[in-house]
């Protein structure tokens, strides 16, 4: 029996919750999207999937994203208090064998095994996961 209390993360939950509003969003990017104003509004998505459908959305969302990140300084004076972050990459072979890149980020001071959090993505959904992810 599915546990009906469940409400999914994020807009899937709450569609009106922002970048802001959303408690997972890093609190530097939420000082910096606050004090550029309000944030625009999430599209609403069509209730037809198809390519053409979400094309527009999609090409506005890469647009959106990649205003901000030139607008965003690359060193900012608080970069000095992150700690240390080391990072590698591992491949894997996958079913079909192919390739897949791993990519490991971890705390350098880190000496031994961390729990993980994973990150999936494909396609499109790469804009949303770097606004929504930390």
């Amino acid at each position: 029996m599915a546990n009906s209390s469940y409400t999914p993360p994020g807009r899937l939950g709450d569609p009106n919750m922002t970048l802001v509003t959303d408690p997972r969003t890093h609190p530097k990017i939420r000082q910096f999207v606050q004090a550029m104003g309000a944030p625009p509004a999430a599209p609403e998505y069509p209730k037809e999937w198809s390519i053409e459908a979400l094309t527009p959305i999609l090409a506005a969302s890469e647009a959106g994203v990649a205003g901000l990140y030139e607008m965003i300084e690359n060193d900012l004076p608080t970069d000095a208090d992150e700690p240390a972050v080391d990072i590698s990459e591992q491949t894997v072979k996958g079913v079909d064998g192919n390739d897949i890149k791993i990519y490991i980020y971890k705390p350098a001071s880190a000496r031994e095994p961390l729990p993980a959090v994973l990150y999936f993505h494909g396609g499109g959904m790469v804009s949303r996961l770097l606004l929504l992810t930390t």
